[in-house]
This record gives structure tokens, sequence and C-alpha cells, in this order.
């Protein structure tokens, strides 16, 4: 990874810019000024994992809101309101999370780095922002 690749990973996965978007094309999930408590490596699988639900019957993802969406020891965790359909899109997500980047997006694995789990690649392992 190039320094100029390094810059625009890090840019991206400190951007707000991509939270304000999934709450404008979610409205049903998320309530307004709704932020993210993870780095944008996960914006697509969180894109995913929306997409995923709204593609649900109404009856199954009726009542589906997020509370809170977070990074807590090294994957992601998303807190909802939903029945047991989202359940399984959520577990998806959270387990899907163990294998990404939360700074690029890339193939990673959960790592350990003084006592700090994050899941990150090669190229971000060791990355503090």
């Amino acid at each position: 990874m190039t320094t100029d690749d390094r810059k625009v990973a890090r840019s991206l996965a400190l951007s707000h810019d991509w939270h304000q978007r999934m709450v404008a094309d979610f409205p049903e999930l998320f309530a307004p000024g709704f932020g993210f408590e993870c780095l944008g490596g996960w914006r697509f699988l969180l894109r995913e994992m929306c997409k995923r639900i709204m593609l649900l019957a109404p009856e199954d993802r009726e009542w589906t809101m997020f509370s809170q969406v977070k990074e807590k020891f090294g994957t992601l965790r998303a807190y909802h309101a939903g029945g047991p359909r989202v359940d399984e899109i959520v577990d998806w997500a959270e387990e899907a999370s163990e294998r990404t980047c939360d700074v690029c997006g890339r193939p990673g694995s959960l790592r350990n780095s003084g006592g700090w789990y994050a899941t990150r690649c090669d190229d971000h392992d060791g990355w503090t922002g």
C-alpha cells in the first residue's frame, strides 16, 4: 500500500460523510442524526446489512430501528429492536466484520495489539488513525 493509499484509507475511515449517507439512504432504520461508532472500512458491510433488512417482508422488519452501531472487542455490534429475521441478518454482518478490515474494508483478521482488539488487514495492523 502506497502512502497515498494510506491517506485515502485514513480519510475514508475517519470521515462522517458515509454516516450521513447511510442515515439518508435508510431512514426507516436510523433516526435523523444517528452516529455510527465504528470506522469506515465497514461501511459497505453495513450498507449490505441494511439492504438485506429492507428486502424482508414489511411484517418481518416492522419496528426495526437501530439504537447503536459500534465496534466492540474488534468486531461490529449492531443493537436494534427488530425480530428474528433481522437478528439473522445482523448476526451475518457481525460475523463478517471478523474478516473485514475496519479501516479499508479489505479482508482482515481479528488481532490483539497490546490488549486492544481490532479487525485489520496486514497493511493496517497496528493502525491508530
